[in-house]
């Protein structure tokens, strides 16, 4: 038969005699029974484990049982509620940070900053990713300890002190071990000057393997992509700008050729942003030019204002644009020539 709750309160202060379970003077507070007959009867909520007894809250059985209750029926943890004494005990913990995780928070700053302890926590339990907030920044600024961290998936690479980002080692450690991003993602997260280091691409690209949804062969192409562009953030904002821009026309190369649903009326408008950005700059870069002119006829927008992104010089290259005219049937050699 099913207890309602107040038949619950009922039954347990019948049981332990008291007459409001509730009011702290009575001496059950003082007994782990009652504490044993709360989580029973399912009345505990882990705010009423502060009202218990010093001695009952410093005793590692009774933490254990209090912080492996129900976590939908808790409205705070029990763990903060342990004395000092016991949150500074490891297989206290240890026990609570294995239920969950965040338990952590409450450790003492002793454990915290414990390259043993941390070793210990790294080794019960992976694929954590979210405990950064409870670790002091000792830890997240140490090699040994950051890397043992990432290594089990238990913290998440951008959390890493801003030194350790540019840590090689730790980079390419994450890039293979954490599970919520991809390898090339994690490239991608890192600081230009490590990205942009011919040497560290050249480990990332040649120790590259398939996602999830990606090839080998398309994780390198944006690893190689990723590399360039950090190579372009060095140099400055308007570089950057240009070349992600440039990518903005592949993206939408690629969509053309895919033949999936296509808004002529949006692409123009993004063309248009585009020239905004990336003209006078990319006015003598052919590669670039030819694709704006391609995507440009191809929506019904190759016109004088198209040829005004042209330097002079590339429109006197003959073989450029008869190239160019074969791959917009003729109208740009049409519209030069009418210019």
């Amino acid at each position: 038969m099913t207890l309602t709750y107040g038949e619950k309160i009922a039954k347990l202060e019948k049981d332990f005699g008291v007459t409001d379970y509730t009011e702290p003077e009575h001496s059950s507070w003082n007994d782990p029974a009652f504490l044993d007959a709360m989580i029973k009867l399912e009345i505990f909520n882990g705010t009423n484990f502060s009202k218990f007894s010093a001695d009952v809250r410093s005793d590692p059985t009774c933490i254990a049982k209090a912080v492996g209750f129900k976590s939908t029926h808790l409205q705070k943890p029990p763990l903060q509620f342990a004395t000092e004494k016991a949150r500074d005990e490891e297989d206290v913990i240890f026990h609570a940070f294995s239920v969950n995780p965040t338990n952590l928070q409450f450790a003492s700053s002793r454990l915290k900053a414990s390259p043993c302890f941390i070793d210990r926590l790294v080794s019960s339990r992976k694929n954590v990713g979210h405990i950064a907030p409870f670790l002091p920044k000792e830890v997240l600024s140490d090699q040994h300890l950051a890397r043992l961290l990432i290594s089990s998936n238990n913290l998440n690479y951008l959390d890493l002190d801003e030194r350790l980002l540019r840590d090689e080692d730790i980079t390419f450690c994450a890039m293979n071990t954490q599970r919520e991003k991809s390898y090339e993602q994690i490239f991608s997260e890192a600081p230009f000057e490590l990205t942009a280091n011919v040497k560290f691409f050249d480990r990332c690209f040649n120790g590259a393997k398939p996602g999830p949804y990606k090839t080998k062969t398309q994780v390198k192409s944006e690893i190689k992509k990723l590399h360039r562009r950090a190579k372009e953030g060095l140099k400055g904002k308007r570089p950057l700008e240009i070349f992600d821009n440039k990518a903005k026309l592949n993206d939408i190369a690629e969509k053309l050729k895919k033949r999936t649903y296509i808004d002529t009326d949006e692409i123009r408008k993004s063309l248009t942003e585009i020239a905004q950005k990336i003209f006078p700059d990319a006015s003598k870069d052919k590669a670039t030019l030819k694709r704006f002119a391609e995507l440009s006829w191809a929506v019904g927008s190759l016109n004088e204002t198209t040829l005004s992104h042209f330097d002079q010089k590339v429109l006197s290259d003959e073989s450029f644009v008869k190239s160019l005219s074969l791959a917009t049937d003729g109208n740009f050699e049409k519209l030069l020539r009418g210019k």
